[in-house]
């Protein structure tokens, strides 16, 4: 395996991140946050949403799709770690051309999950957790709606 520095000091940070907050700041309603009926409709556990929340996070900033970062290093190592990760590139510039299809998108969460040692499973669990927290907050909408 090829050297990732950027992507290995991310991993470190998210590491040491996931280890000191503490599990009940993830039990909640917000989008990071976990309540005992989403637990159960997509079978995340606690004890991961600290990493999953936060890889997350820093993903969408890397594809331009938030503006902001957790990372305090994400402004001078994003285009590292998108050099590091050509995928991550790839689905930077479909998002910015809006020909980023929603399969794509969770795809390519899940490859950039991995980096971190989330699983697939979960990073497509948290990722539908996180849409329908959208469609909750009427974020989202359909056009058969007022």
């Amino acid at each position: 395996m090829s050297a990732t520095p950027a992507t290995d000091r991310l991993r470190a940070w998210i590491e040491e991140r996931s280890r000191g907050d503490a599990l009940d700041a993830y039990r909640g309603h917000d989008w990071m946050q976990l309540t005992e009926a989403e637990e159960e409709v997509f079978g995340l556990a606690l004890a991961d949403m600290a990493a999953v929340s936060t890889v997350f996070h820093e993903w969408e900033a890397l594809i331009g799709r938030v503006d902001g970062e957790l990372w305090p290093e994400m402004p001078s190592a994003a285009a590292a770690i998108r050099a590091e990760h050509p995928f991550i590139a790839a689905i930077r510039g479909k998002h910015a051309a809006d020909a980023l299809s929603p399969g794509e998108f969770v795809e390519g969460f899940q490859q950039f999950a991995a980096l971190f040692g989330i699983s697939s499973r979960t990073a497509h669990a948290f990722h539908y957790k996180r849409l329908f927290w959208d469609i909750r907050r009427r974020l989202v909408t359909f056009r058969d709606e007022g």
